[in-house]
């Protein structure tokens, strides 16, 4: 039998065909990432849980006017345009002063009228939001028109209402450490919510039992047909304990 010997560089020449030739199935989310540019839902990603959680410059992140948390992680930011830092020189961006609303259990509201560190150095202020001070403002219009924005423990109560006791939620690769009430996300980005029990990570399960409730957003990263199941999977599996609307 004669073997096949295919040239390196012809084979090299062959896999962006392959690559293309791949199926796609109908729920799978575009791809928005190239070597050059990394997919912005996933930006954060640069982030350690600790840093994460415990920014060195504390953000305010809004879509609309409406407060999304200290990271847009919840929202999608290819459905979303972000608007100029706010300043009274640029006609397109975000002009003082502006209200900043629905933030946390409450739905409080923030008026900004000025920079951060304008406030500080005239004012002798801070922006405060969940005992921490604001240092940037990041905000965001919709380009899908109104988006349904929902808490963590609205995620609770829709998807698994039987979690009840001590829980502790993830996004994405990032546990929630704290100011939990604060995040909110987009309903149709949400793309599964998985349940870990602590009793089933051998380093936890001799402590009082409590709950993981792992989000997961509506990105190629997380999109995975084989272990995570397409968008037609049923809402909970006592098996894998994962659900999905």
């Amino acid at each position: 039998m004669k073997h096949l010997i295919i040239p390196l560089a012809s084979a090299l020449l062959l896999l962006p065909i392959w690559g293309m030739a791949q199926s796609k199935y109908k729920d799978e989310p575009d791809i928005h990432e190239s070597l050059e540019e990394k997919d912005r839902n996933h930006a954060d990603e640069t982030f350690s849980d600790n840093t994460f959680n415990y920014n060195p410059f504390p953000w305010c992140c809004t879509l609309d006017g409406e407060y999304v948390g200290p990271h847009a992680i919840g929202i999608d930011l290819y459905a979303a345009e972000r608007i100029p830092d706010s300043t009274r020189l640029t006609p397109e961006g975000q002009k003082f002063p502006y209200m900043i609303h629905g933030i946390g259990p409450d739905r409080d509201s923030l008026l900004v009228y000025k920079r951060p560190y304008e406030l500080k150095k005239e004012d002798g202020k801070y922006y405060i939001i969940g005992g921490e001070r604001i240092d940037v403002f990041i905000n965001y219009k919709s380009l899908k028109g109104p988006v349904k924005l929902i808490t963590l423990e609205d995620v609770r109560q829709k998807y698994c209402p039987e979690v009840e006791g001590r829980y502790l939620f993830m996004i994405n690769k990032f546990f929630i450490m704290h100011n939990q009430e604060l995040y909110k996300l987009d309903k149709d980005f949400i793309y599964k919510v998985e349940l870990v029990k602590s009793k089933d990570i051998d380093a936890l399960k001799e402590l009082d039992e409590f709950t993981i409730i792992r989000i997961f957003t509506r990105t190629h990263h997380n999109w995975h047909k084989r272990h995570m199941g397409g968008a037609d999977d049923i809402k909970y599996h006592p098996t894998n304990r994962m659900i999905r609307e």
